[in-house]
């Protein structure tokens, strides 16, 4: 699934939007995702907590791209520990994040 270069999905970071809600969901209940770019979506705050949670759900995701966004070092670090119970993850680009 690709959705890079689109922030209006992730909106101001502060609230989750709905259509962040609903990405969530497809992330959550899809078991042949796998692969998701989500780079240069202006991700950040609230919004990346929520789709931590959706991600760390998922056991079918084998590559995930978060480059370009504004995840600060909370949402790292709780990406992390998400993706620590994935057994299918092979691959993660953060490159050029706030975090680096």
């Amino acid at each position: 699934m690709n959705i890079a270069n689109n922030p209006d999905i992730f909106g101001e970071g502060l609230v989750v939007s709905n259509k962040l809600q609903h990405l969530c969901d497809v992330i959550r209940g899809h078991s042949i995702l796998n692969q998701l770019n989500i780079s240069y979506c202006n991700l950040q705050g609230t919004s990346a907590k929520a789709l931590v949670v959706a991600i760390g759900a998922n056991q079918s995701l084998r590559v995930l791209n978060l480059v370009g966004n504004l995840i600060e070092r909370p949402g790292y670090l709780a990406l992390f520990e998400a993706l620590a119970h994935s057994k299918s993850l092979n691959e993660l680009l953060i490159e050029r994040s706030e975090f680096m």
